[in-house]
């Protein structure tokens, strides 16, 4: 009764880590197929917490943008929009 007992305790820490990187794949699949919607003017934006955002490719010019979010519901979504680069300066160069 005692071995069994202490091999339920060694196996606790093994099955706790197995379930938690399920879940982890779980996220990061839900994270790679995400829908990305286009940004229109005064569209109602639920944004909970950002995920990740990418830089913009181009240095000074509008450029997409996507960054991927989860609102208040914990549904993961994507949106696009433009901006520039934080190593633009005021004067283009």
């Amino acid at each position: 009764m005692i071995n069994e007992v202490i091999a339920m305790k060694n196996l606790l820490p093994l099955a706790v880590l197995v379930f938690c990187s399920t879940v982890m794949a779980d996220q990061s699949t839900d994270e790679r197929h995400v829908e990305i919607e286009p940004y229109r003017y005064a569209m109602h934006l639920d944004i909970a917490s950002v995920i990740s955002i990418t830089t913009p490719a181009d240095k000074c010019n509008a450029a997409p943008v996507t960054m991927i979010y989860r609102d208040a519901n914990g549904h993961i979504k994507g949106l696009e929009y433009l901006s520039l680069s934080t190593d633009c300066d005021a004067f283009g160069g």
